[in-house]
């Protein structure tokens, strides 16, 4: 990880000027993914796609589905969702640009936990901070630092607030 946030800075500076394709009437279609394991205790595995539209220079809106697998011990689930997002890009001109984004939408997961099966329906919202490193005016890898937040209700436990943060890995393709 850090390996490659060096090499994109690096990059930033060797190559620093690069017109990409996030102006007006362009689009995105790309994914993001990560993943946790914590010893034999814990793992997660998150993917998502995204299709995007440049609604302004550099300010794009779009839908996002997901997977995520999560394994604790015994216990497991699988959560599929569906979403919407905004993103800008900052410092239009370099290869290098800061993103913001933020991001809604919806979840479904289906849980064992304590061999007792169950549902669980969330709504979430959450706040990115990243980098994409252009790789030509097509094609970028990009990082983003999540903050997420999700209102949830188990269909085998009470209503509560789930609150986190992941860092995700990705590329986009623009055209």
């Amino acid at each position: 990880m850090k390996a490659l946030f060096s090499l994109m800075l690096f990059m930033s500076f060797v190559f620093n000027d690069l017109a990409a394709q996030t102006k007006i009437d362009s689009w995105m279609l790309g994914g993001q993914m990560y993943g946790k394991k914590s010893g034999k205790e814990f793992f997660a595995a998150d993917i998502n796609v995204n299709l995007g539209y440049f609604i302004a220079n550099n300010l794009a809106v779009g839908a996002r589905t997901g997977l995520l697998f999560e394994k604790l011990r015994n216990d497991k689930s699988l959560t599929s969702s569906l979403g919407i997002f905004g993103r800008y890009y900052l410092r239009p001109e370099k290869m290098l640009k800061p993103i913001t984004e933020l991001g809604f939408g919806y979840q479904n997961s289906s849980i064992v936990l304590n061999e007792v099966k169950g549902n669980s329906y969330n709504y979430y919202g959450q706040v990115g901070l990243g980098l994409a490193y252009f790789l030509s005016e097509d094609a970028s890898i990009e990082g983003i630092l999540n903050i997420n937040s999700a209102f949830t209700d188990f269909d085998i436990l009470e209503v509560f607030t789930v609150k986190d943060n992941d860092l995700k890995i990705g590329i986009q393709i623009y055209f």
